[in-house]
């Protein structure tokens, strides 16, 4: 059975998950569309590096992932598998995308006019340069990480169609524009680095607390799930304490990571500024 809608229309059960892919025509279309333009620029770009393919079309699996397995129609079962997708939307596709930087190859896939055109685009470049300023970043990417995981919203997200989709856009929007802010910082390199380790630290806190919130909380956030995680010998508190280690734990280790590679070019950085102040000695004698 395929679901060309994301909603489904009762709860999935262990041996009916693998038949709900969805085969959505405008999120399928919107994939292929995304893909055939980046190979048709990459062509296009001769000196350019191949770790970045590799890491765009990681994302791009991903994605695919996230939106159109049965992980997506699973969410509306059980809170892990919802909080498993958030994840991936939320920070590991936006990571991947961030790093491979498929804006350009994207670019260079449209005709030359309109790529001449859109570079003069002054105000697009100006709003552009707004949301992706670290702390409209980071304030937008918090906002929608606690704005989402409020009871009501999220359960009307489950109920409504349009409002599901909202909220995946804006889960990714978020995730890229904080994770650009921190991999591509606009400040000089030596501030950069050191504002992003705090601003990462700052958000795995947000992704610790909501984490340990939902995981010690001793009654089921989202009571709409009561009936629909019977069939996997689960209860909705028990769902909810799985979803909360999730949100605790996997996030936190790309937060680390992320800090953990700034931290080693922040050092980098400050050695070959010391080096380059400090004279060389080696050969002069007293």
């Amino acid at each position: 059975m395929f679901s060309w809608l994301a909603h489904i229309s009762g709860p999935l059960t262990p041996g009916d998950v693998w038949h709900h892919w969805s085969l959505d025509p405008m999120l399928f279309g919107g994939l292929c569309l995304m893909a055939y333009l980046y190979f048709k620029g990459r062509l296009r770009l001769r000196h350019w590096a191949r770790w970045r393919d590799g890491l765009f079309w990681g994302g791009m699996v991903l994605l695919a992932i996230a939106l159109m397995s049965p992980l997506d129609a699973l969410g509306e079962t059980l809170l892990a598998a919802h909080m498993a997708q958030h994840l991936l939307l939320f920070i590991v596709v936006p990571v991947l995308f961030s790093l491979s930087m498929p804006m350009l190859p994207l670019l260079w896939s449209l005709p030359d006019t309109w790529r001449h055109r859109m570079s003069r685009w002054g105000r697009v470049r100006r709003l552009l340069s707004t949301f992706t300023h670290p702390i409209t970043a980071c304030l937008f990417y918090w906002g929608m990480m606690w704005l989402w995981h409020m009871p009501a919203l999220y359960q009307w997200a489950l109920r409504s169609e349009g409002v599901h989709i909202t909220e995946h856009i804006s889960f990714f929007v978020a995730g890229m524009l904080f994770w650009w802010a921190i991999i591509h910082p606009r400040s000089p390199r030596l501030i950069g680095y050191g504002a992003g380790v705090l601003l990462l630290f700052l958000s795995a806190m947000q992704g610790v607390v909501l984490g340990a919130l939902m995981t010690f909380a001793r009654y089921p956030w989202y009571p709409i799930y009561e009936e629909r995680v019977i069939a996997w010998s689960l209860t909705a508190l028990e769902d909810q304490q799985l979803a909360g280690l999730m949100m605790w734990i996997l996030p936190g280790i790309v937060y680390v990571g992320a800090a953990a590679v700034l931290i080693y070019h922040w050092f980098r950085l400050l050695d070959d500024r010391y080096k380059q102040r400090t004279p060389d000695t080696r050969g002069v004698s007293l």
